[in-house]
Parts: C-alpha cells; sequence; structure tokens
C-alpha cells in the first residue's frame, strides 16, 4: 500500500474526520500572522478541509492542498488542488502558506523536501507539528501514520537549515507550531 493509498483509505472513516488539529491552530495562526480580510493562504495538507473554511469564513482567499483526493468534507466548498507535497507547489507564491498536522506524517527522507516546498508556497508559513506518535493508526489499524517524531527543537533546526526567519514560534512539548 502507497502512502497515498494509506491516507485515502484512513479518510474513508469517519471518526479519523472528527479531530482537526488545523482547526483548532486557526485561532493562533490569525493572531500571530494578523492577516488582512482577501490575502490569499494555501492550506498545505488540508485534510478534512476544516482549517481552510474557518480562514475562509474569516475573509482569506482560502486553496486547499492534500494528496488525498478523499480527504475533503464534502460541504466544504473551496478551491481543492490533489497535490503531493515531495513536488513543488503549482501556482503563484500564496501570502501565506499553512500547514498543520502534516510534516510528522512524512517519511524523514523526504522531511526537507516538503518542508522546502512548503515554505516556498508563501511569503509567510505558519506550521503546527505534532510531536508525539499518532494514536489513529491503532485505532484503524493501519499502520503508522507519524512517520516521523521529533522534539520541537529538531524541527526548529530544519526551519533555520533552510535560512527561514522565525517570527513566532511556540513549543508544547506534544506538539510546536513556527510563523
Amino acid at each position: 500500500m502507497t502512502e497515498q493509498e494509506k491516507y485515502e483509505a484512513v479518510w474513508t472513516h469517519s471518526a479519523y474526520r472528527v479531530m482537526s488539529p488545523g482547526d483548532r491552530s486557526a485561532e493562533m495562526f490569525l493572531r500571530w500572522a494578523d492577516p488582512k480580510k482577501g490575502q490569499t493562504l494555501r492550506d498545505l495538507g488540508c485534510g478534512s478541509g476544516k482549517a481552510g473554511k474557518t480562514l475562509a469564513d474569516y475573509g482569506l482567499d482560502v486553496t486547499l492542498f492534500d494528496f488525498a483526493s478523499n480527504a475533503v468534507d464534502d460541504d466544504i466548498k473551496l478551491p481543492f488542488v490533489q497535490h503531493d507535497l515531495t513536488q513543488p507547489i503549482p501556482g503563484e507564491i500564496a501570502d501565506y502558506a499553512y500547514c498543520c498536522d502534516v510534516m510528522e506524517h512524512i517519511p524523514p527522507e523526504q522531511v526537507m523536501a516538503v518542508l522546502k516546498n512548503v515554505v516556498m508556497a508563501g511569503n509567510k508559513t505558519y506550521l503546527q507539528i505534532c510531536c508525539i506518535d499518532d494514536l489513529a493508526s491503532k485505532i484503524f489499524g493501519i499502520g503508522p501514520l507519524h512517520l516521523t517524531v521529533k522534539p520541537p527543537a529538531w524541527w526548529r533546526e530544519q526551519i533555520l537549515s533552510l535560512r527561514c526567519e522565525i517570527l513566532k514560534e511556540d513549543d508544547c512539548e506534544t506538539h510546536c507550531a513556527f510563523l
């Protein structure tokens, strides 16, 4: 089973759609970034699309990206691009790239390529990364979903190695966030 097939399989479970770490992070992103209505945002690894909808309701021009064709909830009516984040993000650079609960799902050998593509997708990038093993893989019996489980300091080093300036950060041990 490929990684894409694994995620398309897990998105068939309605219970996997209940929680949206990206949606829970939207408030912090809005507070930290202070975006203006009408600015563009790419929700990279959008999952169900709940966060994108929240940010679009705020007034941002949101495009959703995910490599699982069935990830976005049926009631989310935002532009969607099926895309593998190991490849450069197509289109113009957005005002913001938003990537929550994604990086820990990337195989270790692909982390830097994906991180580079994510930070290059927006003039500013918001990342929220889980730093602990996932529970869903045990619940759904589909193999591990968190493939790169590292502490916040490790993620910080990776971001800085790309010569990015970290404007804000939050380290809660179980997850971290960066702007």
